[in-house]
C-alpha cells in the first residue's frame, strides 16, 4: 500500500472515529462511495465527501480533535461546510440532519437543502480497510446523481465520465436488489434559491427541483 492511500485510508478514519467519540453520526458519499462497496480504492479522487449529523453544534468540538492531529481546518459558518487537509488529501464536510424520517443536506448553507429518505442511509457499517464505515447508501448515490447539476448554476452543462460510469454502477446495484430506480426518484427533491442569487429566473434553471421530474 502506498503512503497516498494510507493517508486516505487514515482521514476516512479519523472522521469516523472522532464522529463516533463525539457520538455523532457520519456518512461518506459520493465517489467514495463506490470504492468502499467494492472494497477497494477503484479510482483518483479530489476529496472525500462527507455528512456528519449536528455539525453546528460540535464544530468546536471537531476543530479540537482534527486540529490536534495535524490537519488544516476551514470551516464556513456562511455556507455550512467544513473543509480538511492533511498530506494533501482533502475532506469536504457538510450537516446533515435529521427529522422524523427526512433526511436534511444543508448543501451550501441556507442558500439550498436536499430532502431525502432517512433510511436511504446506511444503518449497519461496512468494512474498508479495517475501518468500519457508513455511507450515503445506494438509493442516494444513484437519485442525487439525477438532480444534483441543478444544484449550482456551474454544474448545469457539465457532463462526466465518471458520473456516468457511477450511474450506471447503482443502476445495476439498484436493478440486482429488485429496486425500481425510477420510483426512487419520486422521494428525493431540492430547494435552491442560490439559482435567483445568480440571476436565473427560475425557469431556465429551476429553485425547486423534483426528483421526480427528471427520471
Amino acid at each position: 500500500m502506498d503512503d497516498k492511500t494510507k493517508d486516505i485510508i487514515q482521514c476516512i478514519s479519523d472522521i469516523v472515529n472522532f464522529s463516533n467519540e463525539l457520538n455523532i453520526k457520519s456518512y461518506i458519499w459520493g465517489g467514495y462511495v463506490q470504492d468502499i462497496i467494492e472494497g477497494k480504492i477503484l479510482r483518483e479522487h479530489n476529496d472525500i465527501d462527507v455528512f456528519i449529523e449536528n455539525l453546528d453544534t460540535n464544530i468546536k468540538y471537531l476543530e479540537e480533535k482534527f486540529t490536534n492531529n495535524g490537519y488544516n481546518f476551514l470551516f464556513s459558518n456562511e455556507i455550512q461546510m467544513l473543509k480538511l487537509n492533511k498530506n494533501g488529501i482533502k475532506a469536504t464536510i457538510n450537516p446533515v440532519k435529521f427529522i422524523n424520517k427526512t433526511a436534511i443536506w444543508n448543501h451550501i448553507g441556507e442558500q439550498g437543502f436536499i430532502c431525502f429518505p432517512k433510511d436511504w442511509l446506511d444503518i449497519d457499517y461496512r468494512e474498508f480497510y479495517g475501518i468500519k464505515v457508513m455511507t450515503a447508501g445506494i438509493k442516494f448515490e444513484y437519485c442525487v446523481r439525477k438532480i444534483i447539476k441543478y444544484m449550482n448554476p456551474a454544474w448545469l452543462n457539465r457532463i462526466r465520465e465518471k458520473d456516468i460510469i457511477a450511474n450506471e454502477y447503482y443502476q445495476k446495484k439498484l436493478e440486482e436488489e429488485k429496486i425500481e430506480p425510477a420510483e426512487l426518484l419520486d422521494k428525493i427533491w431540492g430547494y435552491n434559491p442560490y439559482w435567483l442569487k445568480d440571476g436565473y429566473n427560475g425557469y431556465e434553471a429551476p429553485v425547486l427541483v423534483i426528483g421526480k421530474d427528471y427520471k
